[in-house]
């Protein structure tokens, strides 16, 4: 990892802490947006730190990953209902009046509401605790710190990251459709993202190139696992319908309309993916 490597990794880093720390208070109001970015910076942040490894040690780098990592969780818990409620509102705002009825988005939207709600305060309560600052206070302390000039291996880090991704890539096409099919693509999309953002630190105009494919497929995949998140929660709030003795039919045309989108973005990620895993565009990771 030569002084620009070095450069642009650290500054990379350093630009993830500073968007972390100025999206907190927002974040833990509960703002969409906030909640979403902070989210992006925490995961960049994570892979960041984890491909820089070799210049900055694996304790040190193991403990600010490890104190991010329940932070993540705490976001992530916050921004699945909200992307399920938006998905809700815009469906039935495009559904014609009358066909579904009343009782079945007030129970939807009220389960989500108070889902993300909780989440919500678990996020405040996260964002103000002394294990997050001590976890703040690590990365900080690793990017203030001394970055060893270390040759290729951050680099190879990256290389190891882009493989993985081709292994689970091709893991998920083999799976058949269902609830396994629907984690496995889930694995390729985060190893989409662990591609991505391992492409951007290393930061030259080839791997930002790369970044780029490794983005498409994780926006394809990403759209097929909120479908999928979305068509999961109908389900069970169909079973709660059930029980009480509501009628279930309009929760089975939401259902479809989830299955429906979650499988036009899969196959809008199958092009995304070939370009992904060709290797004539990864020579910067040697």
């Amino acid at each position: 990892m030569g002084a620009q490597d070095v450069g642009r990794a650290r500054a990379y880093v350093a630009a993830q802490v500073a968007a972390l720390r100025a999206l907190g208070p927002a974040a833990a109001a509960g703002d969409e947006d906030a909640v979403h970015d902070a989210r992006t910076a925490t995961r960049r942040l994570r892979t960041a730190l984890a491909v820089c490894e070799p210049a900055l040690g694996r304790r040190r780098v193991r403990e600010a990953r490890a104190g991010l990592r329940d932070l993540g969780a705490a976001l992530g818990a916050v921004r699945d209902p909200g992307v399920e409620l938006a998905w809700l509102r815009a469906t039935l705002d495009g559904l014609p009046p009358g066909l579904v009825g009343q009782p079945v988005p007030a129970r939807l939207t009220a389960d989500r509401g108070a889902v993300r709600h909780a989440a919500i305060t678990r996020l405040r309560q996260a964002l103000t605790s002394p294990e997050h600052e001590q976890a703040m206070a690590a990365v900080d302390r690793l990017v203030g710190g001394r970055w060893r000039s270390s040759g290729r291996p951050v680099r190879r880090r990256a290389r190891r990251e882009w493989r993985r991704l081709d292994r689970a890539l091709t893991s998920a096409r083999r799976v058949p459709p269902g609830p396994a099919r629907d984690e496995a693509l889930h694995l390729a999309r985060r190893q989409a993202r662990r591609a991505r953002y391992a492409a951007e630190v290393v930061g030259t105009r080839r791997a930002l190139a790369s970044a780029a494919r490794a983005t498409a497929v994780q926006d394809a995949l990403g759209a097929q696992h909120d479908a999928a998140l979305v068509r999961d929660a109908i389900a069970d709030a169909a079973e709660r319908a059930a029980s009480a003795g509501e009628p279930v039919s309009a929760y089975g045309l939401l259902h479809a309309l989830a299955q429906q989108e979650a499988d036009r973005a899969e196959r809008a990620a199958r092009p995304a993916a070939r370009r992904a895993r060709k290797r004539g565009h990864r020579r910067w990771t040697r």
